[in-house]
């Protein structure tokens, strides 16, 4: 799903979303002081009137446009909703899963698990309608509802057809859509381990091969056409700036561009369920990383929010990389840098389900080439907080397999900052991946 919306057009769809008087909508990009954290929606206990602090039902995935309004699926709640100053119900029946409403307002149709989301350029919503097996589109001048891929739910799995119309064919489990160039879309069928693109025409096709005659999914022809690739059961899109696309095939962060494939990166907690990624306006790539929230930008890997293995919500008003988050499913990034992930725990419900914001932590505010920690609002320290040099934990100048090996002799000793790298309080086996994330990068990427 795009998450960076250039000149997006939200007022039509606005205007048939709201009640009587509706929502104010956003004047535009939020602004706040860098690498603070502050709960944007969600946490409180529910309600009359559905407050933006008012309860959220597992908010799954984010849409954000450059005016400022957020949008979020409720994969429980089966409805995808807008936040300005209310929370206001844009599609779909509260708590009724079925497959109904084509062709009528899209807040008397349903859904089973909504999942990603995404907007054009005239504001017309792709939702990924994932148990359903399709995708829906919702007309952002006149709010109906349609199904663009996919035959529903009694047509999940099969064969899989190209070349035929897009509502003919069948995919297995689709959690995110992507809007392209000229009225394209790409589809992340996730079972089938295959991305498939929808042309302007309506016609569908995979631009990466499926599951192997062995059955299981695997990731492989890099530097070649992605036609010839194998993927692993891909569950978030993007779209970059140059019109690259992005997703993750397993524990990996892979891009096609003009119809080449590659591995960006090893991304450690992409390998989880639900977990997500965003692309920022200067081709950063924000990845959520359990209780953390990384930012890769000129091949330097930082964590910009959550601190140490804490996973629990506190620390809201202060800087980012001081307070703790839960699991983070969803991410995004609007035109201004600034950062929104979903932050909440399927597994644990006593604790409040937010969407939090992160001002500038996607902005290079000092001007040094990097995403740093002067950019979390700590101050620039890069002994203490640069990866890259962390890594390097022999001080050859190198990350290399001497210093994992460093790592490996320390394991379950009092850390220090060197040998620390995940920031838990130990040297442990976490260090030791922390350390091979870096393999082969100069302490000279480091600022």
């Amino acid at each position: 799903m795009r998450r960076v919306l250039a000149a997006l057009m939200l007022l039509p769809v606005a205007a048939w979303l709201s009640p009587s008087p509706g929502p104010s909508r956003a004047a535009g990009p939020l602004s706040g002081p860098p690498g603070v954290i502050e709960t944007y929606a969600g946490g409180g206990t529910g309600g009359v009137g559905a407050r933006r602090l008012d309860a959220l039902v597992e908010p799954y995935r984010l849409a954000l446009t450059t005016e400022g309004n957020l949008v979020f699926s409720e994969f429980t709640g089966q409805v995808v909703k807008v936040v300005d100053e209310h929370m206001v119900r844009l599609a779909g029946t509260r708590g009724v899963s079925s497959w109904t409403g084509d062709g009528g307002p899209a807040l008397a149709a349903t859904f089973s698990r909504p999942e990603g989301l995404d907007f054009d350029q005239s504001g017309n919503v792709l939702v990924a309608d994932s148990f359903n097996c399709s995708v829906r589109r919702i007309d952002g001048g006149t709010g109906m509802i349609g199904t663009v891929a996919g035959q529903g739910p009694f047509w999940c799995g099969g064969v899989v057809v190209d070349g035929i119309s897009a509502t003919s064919a069948r995919m297995t489990i689709a959690e995110d859509v992507a809007w392209g160039a000229n009225g394209e879309f790409f589809i992340a069928d996730t079972d089938n381990c295959r991305i498939r693109k929808v042309d302007g025409a309506g016609i569908i096709s995979s631009i990466t091969l499926g599951i192997p005659a062995g059955g299981i999914c695997l990731n492989d022809g890099d530097g070649g056409p992605s036609g010839q690739a194998h993927i692993m059961e891909p569950s978030s899109l993007a779209v970059g700036p140059d019109g690259s696309l992005y997703f993750n095939s397993g524990c990996v962060l892979r891009r096609i561009e003009a119809g080449v494939i590659s591995t960006v990166s090893f991304t450690g907690n992409l390998c989880a369920s639900g977990a997500d990624f965003a692309i920022g306006p200067g081709g950063e790539i924000l990845i959520s990383n359990g209780c953390h929230l990384d930012v890769i930008a000129d091949g330097v890997l930082t964590t910009v929010a959550g601190y140490g293995a804490m996973c629990f919500v506190s620390g809201r008003g202060g800087q980012a990389i001081q307070a703790t988050l839960r699991t983070i499913s969803a991410v995004a990034v609007d035109s201004a840098g600034n950062v929104f992930v979903a932050d909440f725990d399927e597994r644990d419900y006593s604790q409040p389900m937010l969407i939090s914001v992160i001002y500038g932590a996607a902005v290079d505010s000092d001007g040094d080439g990097y995403l740093d920690a002067a950019e979390a609002g700590i101050g620039e320290d890069p002994y203490t907080y640069c990866k890259i040099i962390r890594a390097d934990v022999n001080r050859d100048g190198t990350v290399n397999s001497g210093d994992q090996l460093r790592v490996v002799l320390e394991q379950f000793h009092p850390s220090t900052l060197r040998f620390d790298q995940n920031g838990d309080g130990q040297v442990n086996s976490g260090d030791v991946l922390a350390v091979r994330m870096q393999f082969g990068q100069p302490v000279s990427a480091c600022p």
